[in-house]
């Protein structure tokens, strides 16, 4: 049940705004992080995603409470809170980008460990399609940056990385639901049903 939850709140970073504020993503870290507090009992690579998402919630605050207040605000908001938005918004997506990479190692080392290719072949994927995401929206921002003029008429180049950043979330929604989610909770179960035997063995002999 537990990467339920993180399917849940990973389904919450999909949310449409409402005008600058994007409400839905701080709960999803939220969701996030408390599958993670329970799948971190299972594999290391869990236990850095869960780290990274105590980074992570508080920076998905921080950038909602400058929302807020720049939709509050409105003409009369201070100038630096466009460029303290943008500056959080660029640590959000890192901080997500590094979660999930976390998350890719996990998911490769259980198809190892299962001897399901289709693991193995889809978090492999998915980490290369959000190197191309992160090199694209690097590279197209430093450019419009540098040369804005260059990009008069070719606006629509800019849609690229949220086209390619909306694919890569897709593709990792699909890898979490269609492949890792009934592994990892019949690997939880297992788990449980280990621990409660051994309890019951540990009762036995204690009344012995």
């Amino acid at each position: 049940m537990r990467f339920k939850w993180f399917f849940l709140g990973y389904l919450l970073m999909f949310s449409i705004p409402i005008g600058e504020i994007s409400i839905l993503p701080v709960a999803g870290y939220g969701l996030m992080l408390y599958a993670m507090l329970r799948l971190s009992k299972y594999e290391k690579a869990f236990d850095a995603a869960k780290k990274v998402l105590y980074i992570a919630l508080p920076i998905g605050a921080a950038l909602l409470a400058v929302q807020i207040y720049i939709t509050l605000a409105g003409e009369s908001a201070l100038p630096a809170a466009g460029i303290l938005s943008s500056v959080i918004g660029w640590a959000d997506e890192l901080a997500e980008m590094a979660m999930m990479f976390f998350v890719y190692i996990g998911v490769r080392r259980m198809g190892d460990a299962t001897e399901i290719k289709a693991l193995v072949k889809h978090s492999s994927r998915n980490m290369a399609v959000m190197l191309v995401y992160l090199l694209t929206e690097v590279t197209l921002s430093l450019l419009y940056t540098a040369l804005p003029s260059a990009f008069e008429n070719f606006g629509i180049i800019m849609l690229y990385p949220f086209i390619i950043g909306f694919v890569w979330r897709v593709l990792n929604l699909w890898m979490i639901f269609t492949y890792f989610l009934g592994i990892a909770d019949s690997r939880e179960e297992a788990a449980a049903e280990k621990r409660a035997s051994e309890k019951q063995n540990s009762a036995k002999h204690g009344r012995a």
